[in-house]
């Protein structure tokens, strides 16, 4: 079997389609909706927080069954209504369509899998079994949870604002890379973990001024 290939999606104003209406289909909704993406839901019925959804118009609701269609002009739709016939029908649209297809619990059907993913702001650490036990990827995403907590967030937030503000004064790659690496392996990222959360930024902001004022020094000797 081929091995999956790992990606982030942007989904921002992107077509999603999510046939079912219970707990994993509000799931599914909910993360979509995180990534801004445009959700349309089909099903009989719903749970009450999808309800409340579709009556503040954060998506689509079309309160019905699958029909042939549904998936069509979808970027990504996810399938999670337990019905065979169903599904099978969705996987043989979704390969006319071109639609990357997600079945609940059912991994052979799918073109795409979700991991367990843990978040802190802009960090995104996911792990996935190729779907042999989703039970060991949470175990495991709960052990990262433990590990990279909060002050990981600040620091990648920090991070970011300095690799946009050093491309507009250090144009050599190389010497950024060095640049960062200090940052990362030297001390600095080390240091501000162990700071209040509302101190990193400041902390690397001025470690990266340091830093640079350094290497602007050597370049010019």
């Amino acid at each position: 079997m081929n091995q999956h290939y790992p990606v982030v999606l942007k989904l921002t104003g992107k077509k999603c389609v999510v046939i079912g209406g219970g707990k994993v289909a509000e799931r599914k909704v909910y993360a979509l909706l995180d990534c801004g993406a445009e959700v349309k839901l089909i099903s009989p019925s719903v749970t009450n927080s999808l309800l409340d959804m579709a009556r503040l118009s954060k998506v689509k609701w079309e309160k019905r069954g699958y029909r042939s269609g549904d998936l069509s002009n979808s970027r990504i739709a996810f399938i999670a209504v337990g019905d065979e016939e169903v599904t099978f029908q969705c996987r043989k649209e979704a390969d006319e369509a071109g639609t990357f297809l997600n079945v609940a619990d059912k991994p052979e059907w799918c073109d795409f899998m979700l991991p367990s993913l843990h978040r802190q702001g802009d960090l995104m650490l996911m792990v996935c079994t190729e779907g042999n036990s989703p039970m060991l990827a949470k175990r495991i995403r709960q052990e990262l949870e433990v590990t990279y907590g909060p002050p990981y967030g600040a620091v990648v937030k920090a991070l970011g604002r300095i690799r946009e503000n050093l491309g507009n004064k250090i144009e050599d790659q190389k010497t950024r890379q060095a640049l960062f690496h200090q940052l990362v392996y030297e001390g600095p990222v080390d240091e501000a973990l162990g700071l209040p959360i509302d101190e990193i930024e400041g902390f690397l902001m001025n470690a990266y001024e340091n830093c640079l004022r350094h290497f602007v020094r050597m370049s010019s000797e």
